[in-house]
């Protein structure tokens, strides 16, 4: 305890990829040598290289961006926590009280000069879990990290089941990214100056500020009050507005409670909400399966979007017009019988008005569909 009392708070990590990789790559590995150090050999077709620096650069990372350390711990029983634990206490042969002399593990996960890292576990067959995770300095460039979660079961922390994706998180005039399926997210902000920080899920808006400092900066986003908050304004909405206020905020709640039906099911809403969001997703259902199919006749999204002025369905309304119009374009330029010099150009028009869309196109369902046509744009203008 007494070590414990003595070590210093350390800047916050954030994810990197391909770290994330390698150290799973590593867990893999052990499964499959019974080996549980940090060295692997050649011969399992699990082996990735023989030092935690040979399986940073396998997994793709830049190790000319600075220093990488390993912590490995074998697989014990206690879960992933206790397998955490163990590597903070470093227990272990060669020094005092049952821990190892140099408390190596210890002193990697607190060393205040590193920047990202990446984190894997794994389960034994006999029950225990264990745990591979690589820290590292990176380019000295100040990252943003963190989570956006919704705390289901009011612990104050985040669990693997909580995680909300497709959150935008962005520096204002700034990067921007959004937020993966886990919640987790990986932000490049560079510099050393304050920064105000926006995270942005359909209308709701949190935000931070970053201290001016080159150190890393952890911002986590818990969802739940703010958005328990903002529905309770619609609700009031729909209880004391006129009846063109009513009826938007009756739209907004079936929008919202679709995209969070867990925090919905906690939440007491007018029956009708529950018809509009039904009826919403089907409708939405129906158009991304005639735009999937490349079917865009008689969607009807002007005119939709027209209906729902100044609603949350309204954004995506207009999305899914933006994109239809895109793939139009796209099948257009497919069907063309110019010259090369003239498809060239129509085929680098189409890509530019492409990458135009790429921020304006993020609603749920469209984003993914803008993706997959994205790249089918870009292998036409390579051929």
């Amino acid at each position: 305890m007494a070590e414990m009392k003595e070590l210093k708070p350390a800047r916050p990590l954030v994810f990197n990829q391909r770290l994330i990789g390698a150290s799973r790559n590593h867990l893999a590995y052990t499964l499959a040598a019974r080996d549980y150090g940090h060295s692997e050999t050649s011969g399992p077709v699990e082996f990735t290289g023989a030092t935690p620096q040979e399986r940073a650069v396998f997994a793709g990372y830049p190790i000319e961006s600075g220093r990488v350390a390993e912590c490995t711990g074998a697989y014990v029983h206690g879960g992933i926590l206790g397998n955490h634990w163990a590597l903070i206490v470093d227990d272990g042969p060669g020094g005092d009280h049952g821990m190892h002399a140099n408390r190596g593990h210890r002193m990697t996960l607190v060393f205040g000069g590193y920047r990202e890292f990446g984190a894997g576990t794994t389960a034994h067959p006999n029950g225990s879990w264990g745990h591979s995770s690589l820290c590292a300095s990176g380019d000295d460039q100040r990252l943003i990290g963190g989570v956006a979660y919704i705390d289901h079961d009011g612990d104050d922390f985040y669990d693997l089941d909580e995680g909300v994706g497709g959150l935008s998180i962005e520096v204002v005039k700034g990067a921007a990214v959004r937020t993966w399926d886990c919640g987790s997210y990986r932000l490049e902000a560079g510099g050393d100056g304050e920064l105000q920080l926006r995270a942005t899920l359909l209308d709701l808006v949190v935000t931070a500020t970053a201290p001016a400092t080159r150190d890393n900066f952890k911002f986590d986003v818990e969802l739940s009050e703010p958005v328990l908050e903002h529905w309770r304004r619609l609700r009031g909405t729909m209880e004391r507005g006129n009846k063109l206020q009513r009826r938007r905020a009756l739209l907004d709640l079936a929008v919202w409670t679709g995209a969070m039906p867990e925090l919905a099911a906690a939440f007491e809403l007018p029956t009708e909400v529950s018809s509009e969001r039904e009826a919403w997703e089907q409708r939405c259902a129906e158009i991304l399966i005639n735009l999937t199919g490349e079917r865009l006749e008689g969607l009807h999204l002007n005119a939709l979007a027209k209906e729902h002025r100044g609603t949350l369905m309204e954004a995506w309304y207009t999305q899914a017009r933006s994109l239809a119009g895109l793939i139009e374009g796209r099948l257009a330029v497919e069907a063309s019988r110019g010259s090369a010099s003239t498809r060239r150009r129509t085929r680098a028009k189409l890509l530019a008005s492409a990458l135009e869309l790429k921020s304006q196109v993020q609603a749920p369902g469209l984003r993914s569909l803008f993706e997959s046509e994205l790249a089918i744009i870009h292998s036409i203008v390579i051929e």
